[in-house]
Order: structure tokens, then C-alpha cells, then sequence
């Protein structure tokens, strides 16, 4: 069975589990001043939940505010590094504290009890992971039956799905398959953190050009997928950095993070991993980095606020567009020049490397489009939602 119809049918788990308990509380209130975040499958501590939730904690006392972790381990882990803050809600009684609270923000697809219609009970906003660059949720290209009706189902509990820009407002609105009326147009929680990062993350590289290389997950990739770095890319790619002082640094998607990354790059002279493991959340580190590579991952629209060159690796773009497709032209939304030949991608890194030319003449057009207010990212979400 497939990793996504695996985390389809889970999903479905958590869904129908939440619908008897959600029933029993209708005719109880719920409490205003209980805030609940949850992320992925009610089980990680990331995207806009993470940082939306330690903003809350830090700032907003006169709230209760908890974060639904059902791993029992990283429950356990969280509570004894950050505080009591983090509970489950595989029990009756966890998801009864939780369906008191009046307000459940969550990154993902699901909420954090299951069940359905909960945003006639409480507000429920959906804070996703960004902007999307490609298709996602009901604009996927060959979406399953189960998907479908998951999303018809999921969909009916969210009072409020963010958007970060007017531009992006219809996209999020049919990705989720609702009426424009429920998107909110608002910074991302998780932007208000990446603007104010210090570049010394990495200060063991301090005197180097950084760079990070970000591609994204592709269904048809089944062991490992190295992109730009295939084959004697990986040397000509390795020798160039060297005598230039920069350091590439690879995010492989969580699923190809495995030994033989870590081995050839340890073999390298200037390419290493920056790894899940020590940076759970690559929004922690964008900041420490001078230039961004990516395929087709929305991570471009979170580093394009550093004004900061980006360069796409498209050589399997065709596949892509058939596959899983874009959400507008990608030649609209790329903030960087689009290469497929290891000449070319070399040049236009000699030509940053060199010269005083940031590549800005590309990110600009695509700025106007995310363009926002991005004053008190958290505090402005917050108001406009009633919390």
C-alpha cells in the first residue's frame, strides 16, 4: 500500500473516531479562553502551528493554550523541554478537553479531535504550511476517489482557511473546495519567526557562501532522488563550490533522507546535509543561507521575503506539469531563473558569486503577487479571527 493511501486512511481513522464523542458535546459550551493547535496527523510539532502556538504562549497569558501531540514519546519529550502544554486526544477524555475549547487552529488536513462539522461549535482555522507553488488538495491533477471525499468531509469543519496574499485567495479556496468567504487573507504565523532570524545558525560557515538546496517530493521517485547532484553532476557541482568558498547545503525530503546521502556527502569537499534531525523546521535556518535552489518547492515563496537570489532546477518540469501541476504558470511564479543543464546552473551561481548581480530583476513580479501586510503577523491573525 502507497505512503498516501496509507495517511488517506489514517486520516479517515481520525475522522470517524472524533464523530461520537463531537455529538455527545454539541449541547455543552465551549470556552473561549482554550486554544487548541495540532499539525500533521495530530502527531508533529511544525509549521504554522509550532510557531503560531509559542507566540501564544509567550504573549497571550490570559489564554489557556495546549498542543495536541498523540505520539506518546514526543508528547512526553515536548512537555519536559518546553512545559505542560502538550496533551493527546486518542482518549475520551483527551478529546473531551479538547472539544470545551473555543478556538482549533491546525497546519494540516486534519483537526484535532475528529468528526465533522465542528466550525458550528467553535472557530476552526486552517493555517496550511504557505503559498502553494503547486497543486495540492482538490487542484491535484489525479486526485484518489478517497481523497475526494475525505476533503468534502475534512472541509465542512473549517471556519477560516488562510491565505498569505489576495493573489493566493481563489487558490486556497478551491484547493479546499469552499466559497471565497472563508478564506483569510493573512500572514503566515511561521514569517513573523523567519524575519527576524539571526544568520549565525550555521556560524561553523561563517565565511563561506551559503547555500541551500530544497527540492521537493515527487510521487514517481521511489528511492532516491538527487536532482541537480545525479551522476558527476554531484563532482563538476562539489569542485566548483571549493574554489568559489561556498557550501551547498542539501534538504532531501524526510523519506530520502537516508545513509547514502550523508556517505557521498561526507566524501564531498563542500556539500553537506542539513538535516530533519537537528533542523526539524527548515524555516528555523532559511535566514542563515545567501541563495536558495529548489525544483518546485513552496519554500521559494517563504525565502523570497530575505530578497535573497533563488534558482529552480527543472529539468523533469514536463513530468511535473503532467503529473502534478502548478497553480498558476510556473513561469509566473518562479522568482528566480528556471535551468536544466548543469552549464547553466553553474553560470548563473559564478554570476552571483562574482558580481554584485542578486538576480532582484526576477523576485519582484512575484513579490507584488504575496505582497501583504506583515506587521504583528500573529497578533493581526488573532484579531481578525476573535481569539
Amino acid at each position: 500500500m502507497g505512503n498516501s493511501r496509507q495517511y488517506n486512511l489514517k486520516r479517515f481513522g481520525i475522522l470517524i473516531k472524533g464523530i461520537i464523542p463531537g455529538l455527545l458535546f454539541w449541547p455543552f459550551p465551549t470556552d473561549k479562553k482554550r486554544v487548541i493547535l495540532s499539525s500533521t496527523r495530530n502527531e508533529h510539532y511544525n509549521f504554522n502551528s509550532k510557531f503560531l502556538f509559542e507566540y501564544l504562549i509567550q504573549n497571550r497569558k490570559d489564554l489557556d493554550v495546549f498542543y495536541v501531540i498523540n505520539d506518546d514519546a514526543k508528547r512526553e519529550e515536548l512537555n519536559r523541554k518546553i512545559g505542560p502544554y502538550f496533551i493527546e486526544t486518542k482518549s475520551f477524555r483527551g478529546m473531551w478537553f479538547v472539544l470545551k475549547a473555543g478556538f482549533w487552529f491546525t497546519s494540516s488536513m486534519e483537526t484535532p479531535v475528529g468528526g465533522l462539522l465542528h466550525r458550528w461549535k467553535r472557530t476552526v482555522v486552517h493555517l496550511g504550511h504557505g503559498a502553494p507553488l503547486k497543486n495540492i488538495g482538490l487542484l491535484e491533477k489525479n486526485i484518489s476517489f478517497v481523497k475526494r471525499v475525505y476533503y468534502k468531509l475534512i472541509t465542512g469543519n473549517f471556519t477560516w482557511f488562510l491565505a498569505v496574499s489576495d493573489y493566493f485567495k481563489p487558490i486556497i479556496a478551491n484547493f479546499a473546495g469552499v466559497s471565497e468567504k472563508r478564506v483569510l487573507v493573512n500572514e503566515q504565523p511561521r514569517n513573523q519567526v523567519l524575519l527576524n532570524q539571526q544568520r549565525d545558525v550555521l556560524k561553523d560557515y561563517s565565511d563561506n557562501f551559503r547555500i541551500l538546496y530544497a527540492p521537493t517530493w515527487k510521487p514517481w521517485v521511489k528511492e532516491l532522488d538527487w536532482g541537480m547532484l545525479e551522476g558527476e553532476n554531484f563532482e563538476a557541482i562539489d569542485n566548483f563550490l571549493f574554489q568559489n568558498n561556498a557550501v551547498l547545503f542539501i534538504r532531501m525530503h524526510p523519506y530520502f533522507e537516508k545513509a547514502e546521502v550523508y556517505e557521498r556527502a561526507a566524501s564531498s569537499k563542500s556539500i553537506k546535509v542539513l538535516s530533519s534531525e537537528n533542523f526539524p523546521e527548515v524555516n528555523d535556518v532559511l535566514g542563515a543561507f545567501d541563495a536558495l535552489i529548489t525544483d518546485y518547492s513552496s519554500v521559494c515563496f517563504d525565502y523570497l521575503l530575505f530578497d535573497r537570489p533563488i534558482l529552480f532546477w527543472t529539468k523533469d518540469i514536463d513530468k511535473y506539469e503532467i503529473q502534478i501541476g502548478f497553480t498558476d504558470s510556473f513561469e509566473k511564479l518562479a522568482a528566480g531563473p528556471a535551468v536544466s543543464a548543469i552549464g547553466d546552473l553553474l553560470g548563473y551561481l559564478r554570476i552571483i558569486l562574482e558580481s554584485e548581480e542578486n538576480l532582484q530583476k526576477f523576485r519582484i513580479p512575484v513579490l507584488k503577487l504575496i505582497e501583504t501586510d506583515r506587521s504583528n503577523v500573529c497578533k493581526s491573525l488573532l484579531e481578525k479571527v476573535g481569539v
